[in-house]
């Protein structure tokens, strides 16, 4: 008996088997279609007159897949690699970075070995936090080596209010995730003071102060940064009521004399001027 090792490429077992008589038979059993592991390799020698037969045995083992590179990232069904930092996948580099909105608070990591026989652990639901959130998968190829790769799912902080108040009328229902508000107010508010604050107070809010008002629509922009730089906006329109004064506020005339005198709430007058006018 014998042993004989080959590496994964491989399913044959290339041999040659040279008798010492040149007129014995020769038949070589299993060397090919060789699966991974241990197989009996035969080499059956039968002697020219027919009469003797002899078996020489070889234990050839081959080798498992040594892939154990991940060919897919996938998050939340959808495959990421090429919104990864760096793009995925690259040679000899297994720490990456996948930016994550901050609406989820947890994801469902899933990964695809290059090779169908390597085994992937680490995936399945992950919770967030913001900011870092190192997850590490482990990739053992068929041939019992081990490759780990770190996935930084980044989750993006909040870009969100948390309220959003004005010194003149209610901003109706504020939901953080809607960014548009309409607030209406009497024509004697000639000023509005708009405070929002954010939900990180990491966060940078700008817009918020007094604004004077004309009547009819005005637009007010509030803005959030967060610390990564993500900017989200939000619109107000402050609608003040137009005027329903039709009252004169003063009325003069260049010549005679106005009978009574002028009075905003007095609507008809006499005016007696001289002949030559």
């Amino acid at each position: 008996e014998y042993t004989a090792r080959i590496n994964y490429e491989h399913t044959t077992l290339d041999l040659t088997a040279i008798p010492e008589d040149r007129d014995a038979i020769v038949r070589v059993i299993g060397a090919d279609n060789l699966t991974v592991g241990d197989n009996l390799v035969y080499i059956k020698v039968t002697s020219s007159d027919l009469t003797q037969t002899r078996t020489y045995t070889i234990t050839v083992t081959r080798d498992g897949n040594p892939s154990n590179d991940l060919e897919q990232i996938i998050v939340n069904g959808d495959v990421v690699n090429g919104e990864m930092e760096p793009s995925f996948p690259q040679d000899n580099v297994t720490d990456y970075t996948y930016r994550i909105r901050n609406d989820y608070t947890q994801v469902n990591l899933d990964a695809v070995a290059e090779s169908e026989r390597a085994i992937v652990t680490g995936t399945g639901i992950i919770s967030l936090d913001e900011g870092d959130n190192i997850t590490p998968i482990t990739v053992t190829a068929e041939d019992g080596g081990i490759k780990t790769y770190n996935i930084n799912l980044y989750r993006l902080h909040s870009n969100y209010l948390k309220s959003l108040t004005t010194s003149e009328g209610d901003v109706d229902g504020f939901i953080k995730t809607i960014s548009d508000y309409d607030i209406s107010v009497a024509n004697d508010v000639k000023s509005i003071t708009i405070l929002g604050i954010a939900e990180d107070p990491n966060a940078t809010v700008g817009g918020n102060g007094t604004y004077a008002i004309r009547p009819g629509d005005n637009s007010i922009l509030i803005t959030v940064n967060s610390v990564d730089g993500e900017l989200r906006k939000y619109h107000i329109t402050v609608n003040r009521e137009v005027s329903n004064n039709n009252y004169l506020s003063k009325l003069k005339v260049a010549e005679g004399t106005m009978v009574p005198e002028f009075d905003r709430e007095t609507n008809e007058y006499t005016l007696d001027v001289i002949d030559t006018v």
